[in-house]
């Protein structure tokens, strides 16, 4: 062993004899301006950082962050990784691409969705109010038209001493006169009804109905005990929706698959969208369940068919008396026990073995029947047969006008 110590120590005093000699002189500047730009000696790592590797920025205050006796009063910053820079990066672009939302969708409310994610049927608000003018039974035997209903009212009424400009004129399904006043959110309601009182009382009711058209829409109430009236679920409604009960229809409260009460509703869209949003409503002691339903289409009451309304209806059947649920006359769906049998299909020569107007009906509309083509009936129009079932459709002492209902 000592050999080998020898023998290392010789190999050792070899090598240094072979290196320069060390110059021993004064230190220069330059050997200062070297120290200082050779970057520092790390400190040992103790253990892994939790907040990224730290790196001495010159610049940087020395009181502010921890010193080391060997980094000469340079301080730390710590450093992200690539991987964390890149998502960062990533987040601030999408940030900043991603536009805030509108003005108009701020104030429209969310829309709920049903199970599976499907987003469930809308109703839109109406943007004006409207005043109609329909002429009454006999008036158009006696020489009263439009013309001459109309030519009175201007005569007789000012637009300037009700608040109003102009007004546009619109004809509806039914034939009648629609004056639209623009502007829901501006005070239209209180200058429409001013106006409507005014062609009241200037204008002969013997000749021509003055009404104010309401835009509504339908929703289905169910989960009601036994002892709910429909006039309880109209005040609850009227209350829920906040609108004037005489604004609220509702028909026969019966009793669903689950045992429980279920009614049909019609109301102002404003009141529908409000409740069916919240999703229940007060009823009694009960927390009713609120759907809101899909807008029907346009049906002619007197031929049954899709498409028009009896004032346009050039049919040659009148099945105005026929039962919805087997097609026969003298009775209602609503005390009909019968087998199912559509009249419309069953006059065409098809399968006939269900409810007209249900989802097996496969009868078009009278204007793609003539056409032949599918016809874009225009949505919004909430159409109440009256015997689809439920009683309130009986009544009503109202009509149904391009989804609007005429008080």
């Amino acid at each position: 062993m000592l050999q080998y110590g020898s023998m290392v120590n010789a190999r050792i005093e070899a090598v240094s004899r072979c290196l320069p000699p060390e110059t021993l002189r004064p230190p220069l500047a330059a050997d200062a301006r070297r120290r200082m730009e050779e970057p520092p000696r790390p400190a040992p790592r103790q253990g892994k950082p939790t907040g990224g590797v730290k790196k001495p920025v010159e610049g940087a205050p020395v009181s502010a962050q921890p010193t080391t006796a060997g980094s000469k009063g340079e301080s730390w910053a710590t450093v992200v990784g690539r991987k964390k820079a890149r998502k960062v990066a990533k987040a601030a672009t999408s940030a900043a691409r991603t536009p805030g939302p509108t003005a108009k969708a701020a104030a429209q409310p969310a829309r709920r969705t049903a199970k599976g994610g499907s987003k469930g049927p809308t109703v839109r608000a109406p943007r004006s109010e409207a005043v109609t003018l329909t002429l009454q039974p006999g008036a158009a035997e006696r020489g009263v038209t439009y013309q001459s209903v109309i030519a009175e009212a201007k005569v007789k009424i000012k637009l300037s001493d009700l608040g109003l400009q102009s007004v546009t004129l619109r004809q509806t399904v039914t034939g009648a006169r629609l004056f639209e006043v623009a502007g829901a959110a501006s005070g239209s309601a209180e200058k429409a009804d001013a106006l409507a009182a005014k062609m009241r009382e200037v204008l002969n009711p013997e000749d021509v109905r003055v009404s104010r058209p309401v835009k509504t829409a339908e929703v289905r109430i169910t989960g009601l005990d036994d002892s709910v009236t429909p006039e309880e679920v109209v005040a609850a409604v009227a209350r829920s929706g906040e609108c004037p009960p005489d604004r609220v229809r509702a028909g026969d409260i019966r009793t669903d698959a689950t045992g429980l009460g279920a009614v049909w509703v019609r109301c102002p869209v404003a009141s529908a969208k409000k409740i069916a949003l919240a999703g229940e409503v007060q009823v009694g002691w009960v927390a009713a369940r609120v759907k809101l339903l899909q807008p029907r289409a346009l049906r002619c009451f007197r031929c049954l068919e899709k498409g028009h309304v009896r004032a346009k209806c050039t049919s040659a059947a009148d099945r105005s008396d026929l039962c919805y649920r087997c097609g026969q006359p003298g009775h209602k769906a609503t005390q009909c026990s019968a087998a199912l049998n559509c009249c419309l299909c069953s006059a065409a020569g098809k399968p006939a073995g269900h409810r007209l107007g249900g989802g097996a009906c496969g009868m078009p509309t009278s204007t793609a029947k003539r056409l032949g083509k599918k016809s874009s009936m225009p949505a919004g129009v909430i159409s109440q047969p009256p015997q689809a079932g439920s009683s309130a459709t009986d009544s009503r002492s109202g009509t149904v006008v391009g989804g609007m209902d005429c008080q």
